[in-house]
């Protein structure tokens, strides 16, 4: 909790909407605790909301001035973490359906789920495709995106089911492939 205090006190220090920022993951962590979670998408949306939040916040702080590019990283974010909530509901679906949490999963089953993230991947196509032709750093994302339907294959595959470990480096790994993509891009590209 003291680490937290003090980034708030930071973020009040660099501007109030900073500040705003940075407390909205709380409000969604509250909104989520309080029987959100229960709600069919919506658990998966806030989680996702509260998470992508976090471009806006160090957005905030480095005073981002492109603000047309910043909203497409933060939708395109927002569509890795809500595909991520989503494939990672698959493994607990017993759990969630024993405590009536209605996760995507739990009420549709596994082949729909599969092609809701097919879908919320190809969405995110036209995204990361109009912020080319405004920074060419979004081609960093165009990994993640075939790495998403690779992944999304994979799941529920005979070798891969049940297996804990699959969903911590496939679909966690999405993460560390965006950094080592960004790496490569940057020294490929230049800063």
């Amino acid at each position: 909790m003291g680490l937290f205090t003090i980034s708030l006190l930071l973020a009040f220090s660099n501007s109030i909407l900073t500040f705003g920022l940075t407390l909205f993951p709380i409000l969604m962590v509250v909104l989520y605790t309080l029987g959100l979670k229960k709600i069919l998408i919506v658990k998966d949306v806030v989680v996702a909301l509260g998470w992508s939040a976090t471009i806006l916040i160090v957005a905030s702080y480095a005073e981002v001035k492109n603000i047309e590019v910043l909203l497409l990283v933060y939708i395109f974010i927002f569509l890795r973490v809500l595909i991520t909530t989503v494939v990672f509901d698959i493994k607990d679906v017993e759990g969630d359906r024993v405590y009536g949490i209605k996760t995507i999963p739990a009420y549709f089953g596994f082949a729909m789920t599969k092609r809701v993230v097919y879908l919320l991947n190809t969405i995110s196509i036209p995204v990361m495709a109009y912020g080319l032709l405004l920074s060419p750093y979004f081609i960093i994302f165009a990994f993640n995106v075939v790495y998403c339907y690779l992944y999304t294959y994979l799941i529920g595959h005979p070798i891969n089911k049940n297996n804990l470990v699959f969903y911590d480096l496939m679909v966690d790994g999405e993460y560390i492939l965006m950094g080592f993509t960004s790496l490569i891009v940057k020294y490929a590209i230049g800063f």
